[in-house]
């Protein structure tokens, strides 16, 4: 049985690969939820969504005027030089819009992946001091326009770092405002008591302070 579906929406981005063309511009838009008012659309330059099986994402894609030709692939041919596309991938699919004219030819790659489970994903984590403690913190807070609400974290683990000693403890908030806290060992995966979604607000604190990002590998599954 199919999960319910959640569509993503996804821009195709111009340019990243050019042959004499001048004054191309790109931008993209990504929403888990197709009926999320307009106003709390986001547009970010992402190249990569992750989706569960039986979802779908709306591929998107604007090339400049002077583009008269375009082509999407896998499999999918000639499209107009600005349009959008439907598409359910089985499995994790790269798609390569390419656009020509007259005098020049622009191309761009963006990935739909499909989660499996056990699947490994990065979450890099920013620094932030708080003057009120005199201590520093880390936080995160994962896109909606990046990762279906339906991808949930069974494990994560701290990346090694050689200044590092001791666990990090992991406060995640989902939008919901539940709270989830998990002590992550530097040496090993930790699990959740259950499994919750990568959706919301991740701080995390180290055992002893040092500056710089938090990078956590986070093993992940699909859940309806």
């Amino acid at each position: 049985m199919l999960k319910r579906a959640s569509l993503v929406m996804l821009a195709l981005l111009l340019p990243l690969a050019l042959v004499g063309c001048e004054c191309l511009w790109a931008w993209a838009e990504l929403n888990v939820n197709r009926n999320v008012p307009a106003a709390r659309w986001e547009f970010l330059p992402a190249k990569d969504i992750y989706i569960c099986a039986g979802e779908s994402a709306l591929l998107r894609w604007a090339a400049a005027e002077r583009l008269t030709e375009a082509r999407l692939t896998p499999g999918i041919g000639e499209v107009p030089p600005r349009g959008e596309m439907v598409v359910s991938p089985l499995y994790t699919t790269s798609y390569t819009l390419t656009a020509e004219g007259a005098d020049c030819r622009a191309s761009s790659t963006a990935t739909v992946h499909v989660v499996q489970p056990g699947e490994t994903i990065y979450l890099s984590a920013d620094e932030i001091y708080d003057s009120a403690t005199g201590s520093y913190y880390w936080r995160v807070e994962p896109k909606e326009q990046l990762f279906s609400p339906n991808v949930f974290v069974n494990s994560l683990q701290a990346e090694r770092r050689t200044d590092e000693v001791g666990p990090w403890t992991v406060s995640k908030m989902d939008p919901n405002g539940r709270v989830h806290e998990v002590i992550v060992p530097q040496d090993r995966p930790a699990s959740p008591s259950e499994p919750f979604s990568i959706l919301g607000t991740w701080r995390l604190f180290p055992a002893k302070q040092y500056q710089g990002t938090a990078t956590f590998i986070l093993r992940v599954e699909c859940r309806s």
